[in-house]
């Protein structure tokens, strides 16, 4: 198995192959949809928007994902970051899945309903946000993004030393313009 990425919902992270991962939302009345495979992402404002998605958790600790997961489909919002989309706040709306014990693995498929929010992902204030921010543990380019209104993309355009937007160490300094 390979094109592993970081899945985050809520305080939940775990290893997700996303075999099939899409948008669609609705925007001036036209109904848009955005694959995962073979296209390039352009971060658009995601409220209200839906995100379906097909793939596999595996490890040691995948059922324990499962059951994390399985709790939050209580319609209650919480952040939300999987590659290549910008992080949004959403609601759990469908959850099914396919496991196989003996191979330590799980096929799911999962649908987020993502959720109107007062701060929108591309915003420029940039006068009001610092210039870098140290890594908390477990912070992902995504997170920082979000919380600080940056794209991804300008993230790792700032900081080259960061190779993968999914996996930071705790105490790294990000610049953030």
């Amino acid at each position: 198995m390979k094109n592993f990425t970081q899945m985050k919902f809520g305080e939940y992270s775990f290893m997700h192959n996303p075999e099939e991962l899409s948008v669609e939302s609705t925007l001036d009345g036209i109904k848009r949809v955005y694959p995962f495979s073979d296209s390039v992402f352009t971060p658009i404002c995601l409220d209200n928007a839906t995100v379906r998605g097909r793939g596999i958790i595996t490890g040691d600790d995948c059922f324990l994902k499962l059951l994390q997961l399985q709790q939050c489909l209580d319609g209650r919002g919480r952040l939300l970051s999987i590659s290549p989309f910008p992080s949004v706040n959403a609601a759990l709306t469908s959850l099914k899945y396919t496991l196989s014990p003996s191979e330590k693995l799980i096929n799911i498929s999962f649908e987020f309903t993502c959720l109107s929010s007062t701060k929108s992902f591309n915003r420029d204030d940039g006068a009001c946000r610092p210039k870098s921010v140290v890594a908390a543990p477990r912070d992902s380019l995504w997170d920082i993004g979000y919380k600080y209104g940056v794209a991804v993309e300008e993230l790792l355009r700032l900081n080259t030393f960061v190779k993968r937007p999914d996996e930071l160490s705790e105490g790294w300094v990000i610049r953030l313009c």
